[in-house]
């Protein structure tokens, strides 16, 4: 069986998201299975990654000499999203963030007939975005903490914002 460990993407937590497909790559029985490993660069290309799991760990440690390196140009090659079914019979997500927890790459691998590690395009959607998870929970009388929904307005003065910051805070306090 082909396990394809998928990680990286254009989130803020691409570095995690190497760090923890190193710890993956480690841990999985070689001998069980192959490996295929496929980096998702910041970028958006996806990459067959040929590294080693410790390269991966110091590009993905802020402060070490590796950090920020053009990991995807010299450890990697093309990848076609079409021919994914054909690389890999199971995809293990390893993606942190955006693009990995929202549902988006469930959704790609229901498309392509991929069976995948973790919850479905639902669940995952609904549980990345917070303000949406709280009212389900309310429509179902589960108990929940009170809360307060924020929203950045592009062109409002930050001294605005940073009040109704504050007036939320005091509210929930």
């Amino acid at each position: 069986m082909k396990i394809g460990i998928i990680f990286g993407a254009d989130s803020s937590e691409h570095e995690v998201s190497l760090l923890s497909a190193a710890s993956v790559m480690r841990a999985i029985d070689r001998e069980k299975y192959e490996l295929v490993n496929i980096g998702i660069s910041r970028d958006g290309s996806w990459k067959l990654y040929s590294g080693s799991p410790e390269l991966l760990e110091r590009c993905g440690s802020v402060g070490s000499p590796d950090y920020g390196s053009d990991l995807w140009t010299k450890e990697a090659s093309d990848v076609e999203i079409g021919h994914l079914k054909e690389l890999i019979d199971f995809a293990f997500i390893v993606v942190h963030g955006a693009y990995g927890e929202d549902g988006r790459l469930q959704g790609l691998f229901e498309t392509l007939g991929i069976p995948y590690s973790g919850s479905g395009v639902l669940a995952s959607s609904i549980c990345m975005d917070k303000e949406v998870s709280k009212r389900v929970y309310e429509a179902w009388n589960f108990p929940t903490t009170k809360y307060h929904v924020l929203r950045r307005v592009e062109g409002a003065p930050d001294e605005e914002q940073k009040e109704q910051a504050f007036q939320a805070a005091e509210e929930l306090t």
